[in-house]
């Protein structure tokens, strides 16, 4: 019982952080372990490839964390946000290596201080 405090100010710590309205945690770790055939099946099976994991992550900041490139590219083709924030990321932020960062870019990817100065007015493009 002297957890259960503990246990609901961290709950609504990550309420707080990300929107986790609908998750998938079973595409979001195949995602993040870079089984595409998983992610595939998932996809296939109506997993939603904006579902967010039990982080608050989607499979797109999952894969592009990972690196795994052809998974962000089945993600993209099945319509998956571009610029979704989770603890102040998107997938462009977390991007592992510059090919992934590249293709999010392709897509219109930015980093969230991007999206940010965008919103403000700012004249980034």
């Amino acid at each position: 019982m002297k957890y259960k405090k503990f246990i609901w100010i961290f709950v609504a710590f990550i309420g707080l952080s990300c929107d986790r309205v609908q998750t998938d945690i079973g595409l979001n770790k195949a995602a993040h372990n870079g089984n595409i055939q998983k992610v595939i099946k998932l996809l296939s099976t109506g997993s939603n490839v904006n579902g967010k994991g039990w982080d608050g992550e989607t499979p797109l900041h999952n894969a592009s964390s990972a690196g795994h490139l052809e998974i962000v590219q089945l993600l993209l083709v099945n319509n998956a946000q571009i610029n979704p924030i989770c603890w102040g990321k998107t997938p462009v932020d977390r991007a592992k290596n510059p090919e992934i960062e590249n293709l999010l870019r392709q897509h219109g990817g930015k980093t969230a201080e991007e999206l940010k100065a965008t919103k403000n007015g700012s004249k980034y493009q």
